[in-house]
């Protein structure tokens, strides 16, 4: 029996976003005997990256603003009377 990725529901952005689900949805049945390997490119691999902002925008469920040069900002904090707020931005390209 073959196990993929996507019959974790909601963990499946998690298990790609630290490399233990490969982009295909299979498991990375080389994650347990590296997982330093895999974590440390949760930003520079493609897929990951896609994994972890998607796992963000639905958990954090703030209102995501795209600039006029394309970067998205996703509201991470925002003080009680939203005189201050920490932004999380990305660009796709």
């Amino acid at each position: 029996m073959s196990l993929n990725v996507d019959s974790f529901g909601d963990l499946a952005d998690v298990l790609y976003a630290i490399g233990l689900a490969n982009p295909d949805g299979s498991l990375n049945r080389d994650w347990l005997s590296a997982p330093g390997d895999y974590l440390k490119t949760v930003l520079a691999s493609e897929s990951q990256r896609v994994a972890l902002l998607r796992l963000l925008e639905e958990k954090l469920e703030g209102d995501k603003e795209t600039d006029s040069e394309g970067r998205e900002w996703l509201p991470v904090v925002t003080a009680d009377n939203e005189v201050a707020a920490f932004f999380l931005s990305s660009i796709r390209r």
